[in-house]
């Protein structure tokens, strides 16, 4: 079920909640199955090692009831569903998983020092976007940084994929960055003064915290707005 993948990305499982919360696990994987609308359909969920999956089970027919993926649905009925299996998912996503900030290992490490260098936590501010966090200047309250998950498609139309990158302020340079593989003009921000750099361990790290260094100070500086 879409639904599944949707409110679980960037979660970890905390495997030790399972059993307490009522799985039942078989051959290493954990099994949950929960009636639903007056007992007419059945959410079933498999774990396995930190992957969940669910399938909305129609019990008059025994079958999958496909019709729940269905994107922008007008029918109130299958809206009603998906808010049943959402107060589902989101329970056992609350008591049985952890948020984790990131993904992929270098967005991770790249955040660590971050707050190193600085004493910078990510602010998460988009309900429509968790996964955005955004690096602020304590001192001017100005963004320097911030870490998001985009399709690569975004960034070249001849990509696709989910990747995060991390958008850095390099001024009126920052033109002299883009013929350097991973490093784009900018997704979401001001492509005059800011980049996109993919977080795939292309680009050293190293390097990476020295364009920090330049998009920080930057921050320090006025500017008309926080996009620029």
């Amino acid at each position: 079920m879409k639904l599944t993948d949707e409110l679980f990305k960037n979660y970890k499982l905390i495997e030790k909640t399972l059993i307490p919360y009522g799985f039942f696990e078989i051959d290493n994987k954990y099994f949950l199955n929960k009636k639903m609308h007056n007992n007419l359909f059945e959410l079933r969920i498999i774990i396995d090692s930190n992957t969940i999956s669910s399938n909305l089970f129609d019990l008059t027919f025994n079958d999958i009831y496909s019709q729940i993926d269905i994107l922008n649905s007008p029918s109130s009925f299958i809206s009603t569903l998906k808010e049943e299996c959402k107060e589902i998912l989101l329970d056992i996503r609350d008591k049985c998983f952890h948020r984790e900030a990131y993904i992929s290992g270098q967005a991770i490490l790249i955040s660590s020092l971050i707050k190193e260098k600085y004493n910078v936590d990510p602010e998460f501010l988009f309900s429509s976007d968790p996964c955005l966090g955004v690096y602020r200047n304590k001192r001017t309250n100005k963004w320097f940084s911030l870490i998001m998950n985009i399709d690569k498609s975004k960034l070249d139309s001849s990509l696709s994929g989910e990747i995060e990158v991390l958008n850095l302020k390099l001024g009126l340079e920052s033109d002299k960055y883009h013929n350097i593989n991973g490093i784009y003009k900018a997704y979401h921000m001001n492509k005059k003064y800011w980049v996109s750099i993919i977080l795939d361990n292309t680009i050293d790290t190293n390097y990476i915290m020295n364009l920090i260094d330049i998009s920080f100070n930057l921050s320090d500086k006025k500017s008309k707005n926080k996009r620029e």
